[in-house]
């Protein structure tokens, strides 16, 4: 799967599920109020690709992890999404008991 579709669908899906407007995200952005409203519509119908810079911006103001908006599979996709939502010490729990079912370890990034 293309990277370019899978932003697309991922963009509209976070940004219905924040309840704002293609024009309120690109302003809460900071892009140009006279363009904000037509550069969202074109990621989220696959006319343009957004930088990853502008991704980071999205994912900040829609309150989702950058990964959510890369990520191809969809059950991967819900878990980042999920995962995401909560607070660090429920992730570290949830981390340890991954782990221990999983029978490995992650990868040691702190």
């Amino acid at each position: 799967m293309k990277y370019d579709i899978i932003i697309k669908q991922r963009l509209s899906c976070a940004r219905e599920r924040a309840g704002i407007s293609q024009r309120i995200l690109g302003l809460k952005m900071g892009l140009e109020p006279s363009g904000a409203s037509i550069r969202i519509n074109r990621y989220e119908n696959g006319k343009r690709t957004p930088a990853f810079t502008l991704v980071r911006d999205m994912a900040k103001v829609l309150n989702v992890p950058v990964s959510f908006f890369y990520e191809p599979d969809n059950t991967i996709a819900r878990i980042i999404m999920a995962v995401g939502d909560m607070d660090e010490e429920k992730r570290l729990s949830l981390l340890l008991q991954i782990e221990k079912e999983g029978g490995g370890q992650g990868a040691n990034l702190t």
